[in-house]
């Protein structure tokens, strides 16, 4: 039996790598690069204590110490090169697709003393590796975080059904310094002893401190901010909270949708959904509520425990970047803790039909069309601006995809290429403030530096919605100084720092202002400002350096 089984596992490690081999040599993508490659907190040139805290505490993409110390080791070996981020990536899914046969296998002979945990458990690993919808995690370098999560996630569950709590802990405090959703393993663990224990006793006491816990967080919510912070989070969103909780249903059918039909033209890195106003605009907003509503309930009253278990697994794993969170609306590597959910009634439903060869023959034509479609969405995935061009397709009006489509082709120098997407971008009233600034940059070289300050000043005349208009205002300052206007470009670099009193560029581009006009002393106390903002980007240590020179020659 241990023979078979090892043989089994090494044919999931063997067809991963075959898989994810087109992605080997895949290039960094989109968040990739404010994380890991422009991350200079994590560019480890030494095992020093200091070093190594450097990489723990940084905060690029949220606070995640264990994803920024992986990061970070991956840099101290290899450098920059983008094939061993993704050699480490897929063999923390070849690790999580194994753990992922022996959770199954475990929670099924907790409910059933028969020989189908072989196939619920075996089915059910291999959808979890090949499944189409889970390149976005594997193959997205950055997404190491929702991977390591998982990782320490699955092995605190198997950690705490073996009864070794100590162990079990260390692993889920791990698996959240990877990311924040392994708060709610937690929940996973109550809603394992309700249904699989039957320990309904504990389940409620515990359900009782949990609810005293959330109110009293709830009644002193005020003096903690958090419900500040989440508003507060939305200003910076091209929709509501009410737009993001409406639209979130329809995306996670989206999802199952992948999942059921996984052509790999259907996949996108950048989604453009049309979000969801009220309860029926679009009509399917209701419909995809109603659905949710139906399984989630059927998934409280089923008598069968297992898809009852899994169903409501897949509803918490679900919650925390489905609600009201202020995160963007759809990204499928969200989907990829919520797939052991998934894979557990694939292999389930496979195991219970009684004619096995029809059965197998549609799992097994449905697992190589997955197959397939993750090979051929990991060969887009080899380069940036073929991932963008299939957004492009499948999403034409995502601001967010033409500017990256924009500054791709700008950085070749096929300036006509790069102009139409950053045109087709400022067409749809684009939230992402970087188009209204390359557009200034675009008429400043065809046209004057008058007009490309008219034109900044015209975007808050027809008052759009821009995620950082305190930028648009450094822009402007910036131009003003270009044209040594230096008393304008004071007055705009003032105004963006009363919306914002916290952005290092403009702190330190007002220090450099006011330095090199002569103003040392306040010039040098603006760039301290900004050092004290963040104390590692080097542009802002170099020219501290450099007035501190200044200033004891001065003296």
């Amino acid at each position: 039996m241990n023979y078979h089984r090892n043989l089994f596992l090494f044919f999931i490690c063997v067809i991963v790598v075959f898989l994810y081999y087109p992605a080997f040599h895949g290039t960094f993508v989109f968040d990739d690069f404010p994380n890991i490659v422009n991350n200079y907190e994590t560019m480890l040139k030494n095992l020093s204590f200091s070093s190594l805290w450097q990489a723990l505490t940084s905060t690029h993409g949220g606070i995640r110490p264990f994803a920024h110390l992986s990061f970070a080791l991956n840099y101290y070996f290899f450098g920059l090169d983008p094939f061993y981020y993704h050699l480490i990536n897929i063999f923390i899914h070849i690790v999580n697709s194994i753990l992922v046969y022996f959770l199954l296998k475990d929670i099924y002979l907790n409910f059933y003393n028969d020989e189908n945990y072989l196939l619920v458990s075996s089915f059910g690993s291999v959808l979890f590796s090949i499944a189409t919808i889970q390149t976005s995690a594997v193959s997205y370098i950055v997404q190491r975080m929702a991977l390591g999560m998982t990782l320490f996630s699955l092995l605190t569950l198997l950690m705490f059904m073996k009864k070794r709590y100590v162990t079990a802990f260390v692993f889920w405090l791990i698996a959240l310094g990877f990311k924040e959703n392994a708060a709610l393993i937690p929940f996973i663990i109550l809603l394992y002893l309700w249904v699989v224990r039957n320990k309904s006793k504990v389940v409620f006491g515990v359900s009782c401190v949990v609810v005293v816990l959330l109110v009293m967080l709830f009644l002193f919510s005020p003096m903690l901010n958090f419900y500040d912070k989440i508003v507060n989070g939305y200003a910076h969103r091209p929709f509501t909270l009410t737009e993001r909780l409406l639209t979130e249903p329809r995306v996670i059918l989206h999802y199952f949708s992948l999942i059921l039909f996984p052509l790999y033209s259907r996949f996108s890195l950048h989604y453009g959904f049309t979000l969801s106003a009220n309860l029926f605009t679009p009509v399917s907003t209701f419909f995809s509520i109603l659905i949710l509503l139906f399984v989630f309930l059927y998934g409280v009253i089923s008598k069968n425990k297992w898809l009852s278990f899994w169903i409501l697994f897949i509803f918490i794993t679900l919650s925390l970047e489905s609600s009201i969170i202020p995160l963007d609306i759809a990204y499928e590597h969200r989907m990829y803790f919520p797939m052991v959910g998934v894979s557990a009634v694939f292999g389930y439903l496979v195991a219970i039909f009684k004619n096995k060869k029809i059965v197998y023959g549609v799992a097994v034509f449905f697992l190589l069309f997955s197959a397939f479609n993750t090979f051929v969405r990991n060969m887009q995935f080899r380069s940036y601006e073929t991932i963008l061009l299939q957004d492009y397709k499948n999403y034409p009006t995502n601001s967010r995809m033409l500017h990256n489509l924009f500054a791709i082709y700008l950085k070749k120098g096929e300036k006509n290429k790069s102009y139409f997407y950053l045109c087709k971008s400022l067409e749809n009233n684009s939230f992402y403030y970087n188009d209204y600034i390359d557009f200034a940059n675009l008429i400043v070289e065809k046209s004057s530096i008058d007009d490309g300050i008219r034109y900044l000043k015209n975007t808050f005349k027809t008052k759009r919605k821009i995620n950082k208009p305190y930028l648009i205002l450094w822009k402007i300052a910036k131009l003003y100084e270009k044209k040594e206007d230096f008393k304008r470009a004071e007055q705009y670099y003032l105004l963006a720092l009363k919306i914002q009193k916290k952005s290092v560029k403009v702190f330190r581009d007002y220090g450099l202002l006011l330095f090199n006009t002569g103003h040392y002393k306040k010039g040098y106390e603006y760039m301290k400002k900004a050092y004290n903002i963040n104390k590692q980007e080097p542009i802002v240590r170099y020219y501290l350096k450099e007035m501190e020179q200044v200033q004891i020659f001065l003296r």
